[in-house]
């Protein structure tokens, strides 16, 4: 259930937002679905791809005695290997380098740099490496293979697509390729297509994690979980089959077997962040925030470098209005990256809370640098401009908003005040229009207009005054409402069950047809299903699902519901 709150905070921004909005932006680590889902997909490559290097590259004597010896490229190759099987990956690359400065037209030394390169993570001079092996070795499948999972992490999937059909051409039962492709084409959300490749592909444990993926992202979560369930049940010690189950009873919206999934997860691999992160999200689904920022803290321990790590314990702390340390939080993350938008963004927006505007300003401007379609950025310094009586300035900000996000309602009100501060009144007039246009209950562009129209026009500033009376009234409703809605989700949080339908029914009396219809219908459909009432559940969320039918959540609880 959905806590009620009269001026909901917005999430932060961070690495790859998807929504806009006035305030903070999620983390795809924290929004629904579609973050579990993407998380998923990291998570099936980060395990292969979690390796650490160590610095003093030594390793067996006769290997090293080989290399001073006969200082070959087979020496060095040999080396390099025995590096790589201990996730030494810089020894391993400075071995392969060494081989080839001995034998440049090796493919083969070629292709292993490659793979060492493409575990380290640097994943663009791992295709150059591996477009030279192949301009030496044309058609070498293995090569092709490695190719595609190289242009997978850059993020070019087209690309990657036709290495991996060039393997499956001439081997239609590669493991590499098949689980490449499917890869592929789960990032790309085709997920019947993925599906269909893996229908009659090898039942190899790669392959059957992808299925599972694929199935997620179906939304048939039974079927992934069955598949992830006989992985583990074939060995219970399968870290990326538990913590996929996690993810896919998250995704299900079914967070108590979500947690307890990853619970196991973290017993299987103490302090592993690819367990620690979808934890700490489930939790956060959980309202057990505190929980979860414990748990994030740990991940920036673990990996005090990491810019996810810190922005996503920035965003957990300041939504729980711990300004200070969230700004510690966005500091650091600027440090590390001073080249990113995103950490330069989150710090001025929380140094914006905090009324520090002088030092939230260059930090927006240094956000608009890396990323100058910012939206936010130019919004908040629009806002900056406006309270310094900057109305030039800001002027330009909001206009640049509006031309970015032309939609947006927030931006066309304050240009309007800034054209009517200006003495632009008929400018001032034709934002506040588009402001309710977009938006027609927005009060304070209802309000102004009503008042610029006072003489010219007091018929419409009559309406317009009495469309603002009604919007008053119905937040008289929203707020009893909302308190309510309140005490509903404090009784659900101790399973009070009868507490909580009583409220939410009430709730549901005084809202009427208001704006909370539908959360409410939700809520309370939610409740009744925690508390074993199906029946009673399916009528309340079928009930909400006419008022929203686009609404995944509901859609997902009732296909978990047990058939009548």
């Amino acid at each position: 259930m959905v806590k009620f709150e009269a001026t909901p905070r917005k999430p932060l921004r961070v690495l790859r937002p998807v929504a806009s909005g006035r305030g903070f932006l999620p983390v795809p680590a924290f929004r629904m679905l579609g973050s579990f889902c993407a998380l998923f997909i990291v998570l099936l490559f980060s395990f292969s791809l979690s390796a650490q290097s160590i610095a003093g590259c030594r390793g067996p004597e006769d290997l090293e005695r080989a290399v001073a010896a006969q200082h070959t490229a087979s020496a060095w190759n040999a080396l390099g290997a025995w590096f790589g099987s201990q996730n030494q990956l810089s020894c391993a690359v400075s071995a392969f380098e060494s081989a080839l400065h001995l034998a440049p037209n090796s493919w083969e030394s070629r292709y292993d740099l490659a793979l060492a390169l493409l575990n380290q993570g640097n994943a663009e001079q791992a295709v150059l490496q591996l477009r030279k092996a192949l301009r030496l070795k044309p058609g070498r499948s293995q090569i092709h293979a490695a190719l595609g999972a190289a242009l997978s992490q850059l993020h070019q999937t087209d690309a990657a697509v036709a290495e991996f059909r060039t393997v499956l051409r001439s081997d239609p039962k590669s493991i590499a390729a098949l689980d490449g492709l499917s890869k592929a084409l789960i990032v790309e959300k085709r997920y019947s297509d993925a599906v269909a490749l893996l229908a009659n592909a090898p039942d190899e444990e790669p392959l059957q994690l992808d299925l599972a993926a694929a199935y997620s992202g179906q939304d048939n979560s039974a079927k992934a979980v069955e598949i992830l369930s006989s992985l583990l049940a074939k060995d219970p010690a399968n870290l990326q089959a538990q913590v996929n189950l996690g993810l896919v009873f998250a995704g299900a919206l079914r967070y108590d077997k979500a947690e307890a999934a990853l619970r196991k997860a973290d017993a299987l691999s103490p302090d592993n962040i690819a367990v620690l992160t979808p934890l700490a999200m489930v939790l956060t689904r959980l309202d057990r925030k505190d929980e979860a920022i414990e748990v994030l803290r740990r991940v920036c321990t673990l990996d005090p470098s990491s810019l996810d790590a810190h922005l996503n314990l920035g965003m957990a702390l300041a939504d729980e209005n711990n300004v200070s340390n969230a700004l510690d939080e966005f500091s650091k993350a600027v440090r590390l990256a001073p080249d990113s938008p995103t950490a330069h963004y989150n710090k001025g927006r929380i140094l914006v809370d905090m009324e520090r505007k002088k030092e939230a300003k260059p930090e927006l401007e240094a956000s608009l640098k890396f990323d100058p379609d910012l939206v936010e950025s130019w919004y908040l310094l629009g806002l900056i401009a406006m309270q310094a009586a900057m109305d030039d300035e800001a002027i330009l900000d909001f206009q640049k908003v509006i031309a970015l996000e032309p939609r947006n309602p927030e931006a066309h009100y304050m240009l309007g005040r800034e054209m009517q501060e200006k003495d632009d009144t008929a400018g001032a007039i034709a934002e506040w229009r588009k402001a309710i246009e977009v938006q027609p209950n927005y009060g304070e562009a209802l309000y102004n207009l009503a008042q610029v129209l006072a003489k010219s026009d007091p018929q419409e500033s009559k309406l317009l005054l009495s469309r603002v009376e009604d919007i008053h009234k119905q937040q008289r409703i929203l707020d009893r409402v909302q308190t309510l809605g309140n005490f509903a989700l404090v009784s659900a949080n101790t399973r009070d069950w009868p507490e909580a339908i009583s409220q939410l029914k009430e709730a549901l009396t005084t809202c009427g047809e208001c704006t909370a219809q539908f959360r409410l219908h939700k809520d309370l459909g939610l409740v009744y299903c925690r508390s074993g009432d199906f029946r009673n559940g399916r009528a309340e969320l079928l009930a909400a699902q006419k008022l929203s039918p686009e609404d995944n959540e509901i859609r997902k609880s009732l296909q978990l519901l047990p058939s009548q």
